[in-house]
């Protein structure tokens, strides 16, 4: 017989298990100590290979040889907390009786919350505010503590809760020892306790071993008991950004700084880093929230048979991140920055450590899933098997489909306006916003609107009404559209080109290197500047038409006292510098600054280390932090130093050194 296939139905008492991996026949589930859901938990894993045959739960720690935890070989280790090993079928749990485990849990979580507040231990309240836990956030949460006594929860329960025993075991508040007696679970002895609470109802219960590390869950399938929202539901509010963390302490310590006016959104934990169910995006959107900040904990990446792997957080960032972008919510990461002697990084101890302030300003900065995915090294997301960044355009067409129209019914939405009075509206705030020289005129209406021509005959009318009209300037994506604005006298202007410039293969080597053209070149080192057929098309008297990237060239619209941005598109201002490996060398060379030196030391690292990976935007600026950090300086102490130390723009124009001749090859060498 395959022991492949028929490890649950040999061993009854064993949680329902998967195979994973046929060549260890390795099995997972969830954990039969610390819970899970059956569906979808892969927390427990069991290896049934002849001679190495063993489990471990990542979760709780369990772990050891398989024939302990089927009782041929048991462990005499808490006797009194262990479940029967026997062929007894423990309880499951059905979901009709979801409002049953719902009172159990309120009864508890009412119970451990007056042993929180006992006097008689003072020790477990201590621990929370050592934590950082206020009282106010105690009692809001009704956190709690039970007693390490196994038939403590089991009397109270009895004497005041009898109709619910019934149900104690499939809500795995309660087992049965040896004797068949009630006790309580052994997860729910001495530890601390939290109340999941979503719409009115504490809907599960989590707990955590004090002072010692440790979160554990209720036995059984979180689906079965109810347990389906995540730590923190009833915080949110009307919050349309949430943070999502894993482990309550981190959820209550974010929370409880939102409340108090540190922090601008709340927080969302779920139970377990791995466990997120796939229903929470499509729940969070339909609450309200549209951006979602994914912050777990930092620690450094560790190597496996000498092979470094991505740390667990950076994996199930990017599966859980997919996951919420999936349904329609926008993602950015938060990475806690780790100190250059420090293993790990927590939330919590960051808040605590650090003060909201801090950790406010990485919610700002927090970079985008995109963006976030594509510094990730490829080879360590293909070893992670994570998918691979990329821009999700289609590289296959999708088989075509037959539309049958006679069954089809086709809606059509008539417009509020219709196109006619949307075009006779146009022309009247044009007149009206030049005239009172508001500033830039910006046509945002769609294509095929005639937004064109009624701004034309809007800006007629001001160049008829106003005594000093002034300079018209319009600016388009296309210098094609200047066919559209009839009506208008526009003279056309032209970018920099072979035929209207003599210089034009230096002036492209100048604005790749990102120097100034007209100051660097034009004026200094052209001797053709005086019959330079482009700067004298800017001279002439007339209203201008002009590509939208010429507003980049010159200062020559900036005396005009109308602009139109025509369909504006903001990418066309955005000025690109790209820097190579030896233009890094080259400003080295060239600088005796110190603060420059560590500057480009840092780029050439993380440029090395950005073979198969991108490093953009707030990345960039954590991973230079980092740099910093390591040299024992501060990045914006350095970049200020550097920047006192770089040469003036009129100084930098001159290019000090540099031979009037000079070739096109010592242009590319600047």
């Amino acid at each position: 017989m395959d022991p492949y296939q028929t490890v649950p139905s040999i061993h009854p008492n064993l949680p329902p298990l998967r195979p994973v991996n046929r060549r260890t026949l390795e099995h997972a589930g969830p954990c039969p100590y610390c819970g899970g859901d059956a569906h979808r938990s892969d927390r427990f894993r069991v290896w049934l290979e002849p001679g190495k045959e063993r489990f471990w739960c990542r979760a709780c720690g369990e772990k050891g040889a398989l024939s302990r935890l089927l009782g041929e070989d048991r462990p005499v280790l808490r006797p009194a907390l262990r479940r029967p090993r026997g062929g007894r079928q423990v309880a499951a749990p059905v979901p009709a009786h979801t409002a049953h485990y719902r009172a159990l849990y309120t009864a508890v979580a009412l119970w451990a919350h007056a042993n929180l507040l006992d006097l008689a231990n003072p020790d477990p309240l201590a621990y929370l505010h050592q934590r950082g836990i206020d009282d106010p956030t105690v009692a809001r949460t009704v956190l709690g503590v039970t007693r390490r006594d196994p038939d403590a929860l089991a009397t109270y329960l009895r004497h005041a809760y009898p109709a619910l025993l019934p149900y104690s075991e499939a809500a795995g508040v309660l087992t049965r020892d040896f004797g068949g007696e009630l006790r309580a679970h052994p997860n729910l002895c001495g530890c601390l306790v939290f109340p999941y609470l979503a719409d009115g109802e504490i809907v599960d219960l989590r707990t955590r071993t004090y002072p010692g590390k440790g979160y554990r869950s209720l036995a059984g399938g979180y689906a079965e008991r109810g347990a389906t929202s995540p730590f923190g539901w009833d915080d949110l509010g009307d919050a349309d950004t949430v943070l999502i963390t894993e482990g309550e302490i981190k959820a209550l310590i974010t929370a409880q700084a939102h409340r108090d006016g540190r922090l601008s959104v709340p927080a969302l934990a779920h139970p377990g880093l791995s466990y997120m169910r796939e229903e929470w995006g499509a729940a969070l959107r339909r609450r309200g929230v549209r951006t979602v900040i994914l912050a777990y904990d930092s620690q450094r990446r560790t190597a496996k048979e000498g092979i470094v792997q991505l740390a667990p957080e950076e994996s199930w960032t990017i599966r859980h991140g997919l996951r919420l972008a999936a349904a329609g919510l926008e993602v950015r990461v938060l990475r806690l920055p780790l100190e250059p002697a420090a293993a790990k990084a927590d939330l919590d101890e960051y808040i605590l450590a650090h003060g909201p302030a801090r950790l406010q300003h990485l919610i700002d900065t927090a970079p985008q899933l995109a963006d976030y995915h594509r510094s990730l090294p490829r080879h360590l997301l293909k070893q992670a098997k994570l998918p691979l960044s990329g821009n999700g355009y289609p590289l296959r067409r999708a088989r075509p489909q037959r539309i049958d129209t006679r069954t089809t019914q086709r809606v059509v939405q008539q417009p509020a306006v219709s196109l006619v009075d949307a075009r006779a509206q146009i022309a009247g705030p044009v007149a009206d916003h030049a005239a009172a020289g508001a500033g830039i005129l910006v046509l945002a209406h769609p294509p095929g609107a005639g937004k064109g021509h009624n701004t034309v005959t809007g800006l007629k009318t001001y160049l008829q009404t106003h005594p000093t009209p002034g300079q018209i300037v319009w600016t388009a994506l296309r210098k094609e559209q200047i066919l559209d604005q009839s009506g208008l006298e526009l003279t056309l202007l032209h970018g920099r080109s072979g035929q209207n410039c003599r210089k034009f293969a230096e002036a492209q080597v100048l604005t790749r290197r990102g120097y100034s053209v007209r100051q660097t070149l034009c004026q200094r080192r052209c001797p053709f500047v005086e019959s330079c057929a482009y700067l004298r098309q800017f001279k002439q008297d007339s209203d201008f038409f002009a590509p939208q990237p010429l507003l980049l060239a010159t200062r020559w619209w900036q005396d005009a006292a109308v602009i139109v941005l025509d369909e504006f598109d903001p990418a066309q201002l955005i000025r690109s510098v790209q820097l190579d490996s030896a233009d890094l060398a080259r400003v080295a060379q060239h600088s005796d600054s110190v603060h420059v030196q560590f500057l480009l030391r840092w780029l050439s690292v993380l440029l090395g280390s950005a073979i198969d990976r991108a490093i953009t935007g707030a990345i960039l600026l954590t991973e230079l932090e980092d740099c910093a950090q390591t040299d024992g300086l501060h990045l914006g102490a350095t970049l200020h130093e550097a920047s006192d130390a770089l040469p003036t723009q009129e100084d930098s124009a001159t290019l000090a050194g540099f031979p009037r001749g000079a070739t096109l090859a010592d242009y590319e060498a600047l």
